[in-house]
Order: structure tokens, then sequence, then C-alpha cells
């Protein structure tokens, strides 16, 4: 493991030509600081909102702010976290069109929350987003897995999950 440069943890592809309704990643190691998932994906249905939940906790554990390219702000506290900021825009269901980067600092740490940052763009548009977050499960508890998935239909075939590990920061 090398410290301040990204390991590749893991790689997951949906090869199912229906897609995935949820895709899980666990098993990963609690020796990074930082976790980061590279998400390619698509959807079956159009205008949809990409969730994540952790350790496939769907209790009202998670609070959220996000911003769009459009006007306004989202402050949310729920049961997921929601990476799109509820603008319903995951909207091209023929590509893999979508990109999410999503950052969770202090995954393994039992005596802090938390912090999930992400940012992505979904379909040919302007579509920016940027959302901050925490998990608020208890401390004493780390996150040992992600749970990916869409508001409704399915990941479509050929998305892409790439998990990386940062050792610093």
């Amino acid at each position: 493991m090398a410290t301040g440069t990204y390991d590749l943890i893991s790689s997951y592809t949906i090869r199912d030509n229906s897609g995935a309704s949820q895709v899980d990643i666990t098993g990963f190691p609690s020796t990074y600081r930082t976790l980061m998932l590279v998400m390619r994906y698509g959807g079956t249905i159009a205008n949809n909102d990409l969730f994540v939940r952790f350790n496939n906790n769907a209790t009202n554990v998670y609070g959220w702010a996000s911003q769009s390219a459009a006007p306004g702000v989202n402050t949310t506290r729920g049961s997921f976290l929601n990476l799109t900021g509820n603008a319903s825009s995951v909207s091209n269901v023929t590509n893999l069109t979508n990109t999410m980067m999503l950052k969770i600092i202090s995954y393994a740490d039992t005596n802090e929350y938390p912090l999930i940052l992400s940012q992505g763009q979904t379909s040919y548009t302007t579509n920016f987003f940027f959302t901050q977050g925490y998990f608020n499960n208890s401390l004493n508890t780390q996150i040992t897995s992600i749970n990916i998935y869409l508001y409704s239909g399915n990941l479509r075939q050929n998305s892409t999950f790439d998990l990386y590990g940062l050792a610093g920061i």
C-alpha cells in the first residue's frame, strides 16, 4: 500500500443483460484512511436518482447537502444518500454517460463519523452535482459495505464501479 496514492481495491462491472437492481461492494480492508469510488453508469429508466447506503443501513442516519448546476441547495436527512441532489436527472438510458466520484473519509475510524463527498455529471448535459454528507450510524462502527442503487429501474449492463483506497488523508 503506497502512501499518498490511490490503490485500486476492487473493480466491478455489471455483466447481466438486464442490469442489476443494486451493486454491493464489500470485503475492502480497513487499512486506508479514505475510499474513493468511481462510478460510470446508466439506468434502464429515465429520470432517476442515484442512491448510496452503507452497511445496508436503511434507517434515518444519513444527512447531506447538495448543489447542482441548476440554482438551489437541497438539504436533507434520510435513510440514504442521494448523490444526484433530488434532481431526477440520470436520464440517458441508452448509454453509460453518467459519472460520479464518491469519497468516504475516515470510513474505518470508530472515533469519528465518516465524511462523504461526491461530485459527478449526468448524461450529455451540463448537470453537475456536488454533495457532502455524513453517515451518523454510531461511533465504534466502521463502513464495511457500500450499496449503490437507483430510485427505480436497474443500473445498466456494463456500468462500472472502481473502488480505490488512500492511506494518507
